[in-house]
């Protein structure tokens, strides 16, 4: 086998599994470390710590962003000729969608690193589960991209020649 792999829609599904996965990923095992290396952990809400009104104002924000973002380069995607550019656009979307969420994530867990203020930490363990839950699926990005019943049987095609 080549040291390349031929782009097909079932390595292009591979890819944004494993994209997926290796950011949540990290952020993860950072947070398990930031959270093992903490000599002593608190949960406040300190009126007078700026963090405690930013982290969740940007929590919220990246949500919002990566949303709107993610919808608007799918609704680019969808027009796309064929089902691989369909799916590359799919990818980029993802990663945009992900990097956004991952950003906010990240400074919260270095945040709590800083203030030892558990909340920070969960606001971030909250944002990894909205990762989780948005995981994209074969059926996930079919709906998303709005698959024609063909460009649905040709997925199913390349997936189902790929596992077996």
């Amino acid at each position: 086998m080549n040291s390349i792999q031929a782009k097909t829609p079932a390595t292009i599904i591979r890819t944004i599994n494993i994209i997926h996965l290796a950011l949540i990923a990290g952020q993860a095992l950072f947070a398990l470390v930031a959270f093992t290396n903490s000599q002593q952990t608190t949960v406040k809400f300190d009126e007078h710590d700026q963090f405690t009104f930013i982290i969740p104002g940007f929590a919220i924000a990246s949500f919002l962003i990566s949303n709107f973002l993610f919808k608007t380069l799918i609704a680019k995607a969808v027009n796309l000729p064929d089902l691989l550019s369909k799916l590359t656009g799919y990818q980029t979307a993802l990663i945009v969608r992900m990097a956004a969420l991952e950003a906010i994530s990240l400074f919260a867990i270095v945040t709590y690193i800083l203030t030892s203020n558990f909340l920070f930490l969960l606001i971030s363990v909250i944002l990894m589960v909205y990762g989780v839950i948005i995981r994209p699926t074969v059926d996930k990005i079919a709906d998303d991209l709005q698959l024609s019943y063909d460009e649905k049987m040709q997925l199913q095609h390349y997936i189902l020649n790929c596992y077996l």
